[in-house]
């Protein structure tokens, strides 16, 4: 009886242990986060298990890569597209000037000028969409710096005050006298503006103001236009956005967007911000 109790013991001691290496097996990943395969110990039930679980990890690894792959053919396309639209882009553009001259009456130039605003506007998603895949798929360049904010957002109300202005919307440019410096990409920190203020200029132009600030601890871009909630059933405004996400985000800055009816706030905090 004794026999028979230590060499139950055993067989069940041996079948413990052989569950128990196929379990951390199952907790220890690779690099791409899958488990590792494991060695089959025996042709049993628990080597047929060992088999199982090595087919799954095959299985994960071969799908993995058909997704890497999808996602690669998937930017360069968009990337091949981007820059076959661009070409016909610029050639409507300079057949419009061409013609500009000889159009006089009025009705005519303001077709012209709608059409190149269409231009404009085709132009910008073109720019943003072969951005937003850059941005996901870790490629777009970063090259943060010390950058001071309060003259950033001068020389950014500046670029804009024509634009801004030929819309009729008031500038209000609030700064410190106290130098604010953030570690952030000056180029990526312009695209967040230039797609904000885009959205401001094509949504939020009724409420006639543009307000930029800079406070100890934040910066701000606020508009009286009719809220995100109603602009949301216009086409445009989710990609822009989108990319405004990602990059305050890969900068380590804190987004937060108020709107209602009487118009939209962004504001921005650099959680690493000094003076």
């Amino acid at each position: 009886m004794s026999g028979f109790l230590f060499l139950s013991w055993l067989f069940f001691k041996r079948f413990h242990k052989r569950l128990m290496r196929l379990q951390e097996a199952m907790e220890r990943k690779g690099e791409a986060g899958i488990p590792l395969p494991v060695k089959r110990s025996n042709g049993d039930e628990i080597g047929q298990l060992e088999e199982s679980f090595n087919h799954m990890i095959h299985e994960l690894e071969e799908s993995r890569q058909r997704e890497q792959q999808e996602e690669k053919i998937r930017r360069e396309l968009i990337a091949n597209l981007s820059h076959d639209l661009r070409t016909p882009l610029t050639t409507i553009r300079a057949a419009l000037n061409g013609v500009s001259p000889e159009v006089t009456s009025e009705q005519g130039q303001d077709k012209l000028l709608s059409v190149n605003n269409k231009i404009d506007y085709v132009s910008d998603l073109i720019d943003n969409l072969l951005s937003f895949t850059l941005l996901t798929g870790k490629k777009y360049p970063y090259h943060p710096e010390d950058i001071e904010m309060n003259r950033f957002i001068r020389e950014t109300a500046a670029h804009w005050y024509p634009a801004l202005e030929e819309h009729g919307i008031e500038v209000d440019v609030q700064t410190l006298d106290k130098p604010i410096y953030w570690n952030v990409d000056p180029k990526w920190m312009e695209r967040v503006f230039d797609n904000l203020l885009q959205n401001l200029v094509r949504y939020a132009s009724d409420g006639g103001y543009a307000g930029l600030a800079v406070t100890h601890d934040k910066i701000t871009v606020e508009d009286h236009g009719p809220g995100m909630k109603k602009t949301a059933d216009r086409q445009g405004t989710g990609i822009g956005l989108s990319i405004v996400e990602l990059m305050t985000r890969e900068m380590n800055v804190r987004l937060a967007i108020e709107t209602d009816e009487q118009g939209t706030k962004v504001s921005m905090t650099k959680k690493d911000a000094h003076a």
